[in-house]
């Protein structure tokens, strides 16, 4: 039979609080060339892991590219950080 790993109730025990490590979520922008589609597509997913905003713009590939770098930066202006 194989050996258990029981702690001997006799030995002392640590009284010392085990400190947790914090874990910090990552930021995503997501910024779409629809404005409800694709938005409450991205909103649906339920994650606790990251947090998400998702921006709608309704305008041209090309011009959403342009779009996205002006909201990033405005948004870095604010303080908030993007992954």
């Amino acid at each position: 039979m194989a050996k258990r790993n029981r702690p001997n109730p006799r030995e002392e025990r640590s009284l010392r609080r085990i400190s947790s490590t914090r874990v910090v979520k990552q930021s995503f922008l997501i910024i779409c060339e629809g404005e409800n589609t694709e938005p409450d597509y991205f909103n649906a997913f339920r994650l606790t892991s990251a947090n998400i905003k998702v921006i709608g713009q309704g305008i041209s590939t090309i011009g959403l590219v342009q779009k996205a770098i002006r909201i990033k930066e405005d948004e870095r202006y604010k303080g908030n950080s993007y992954d």
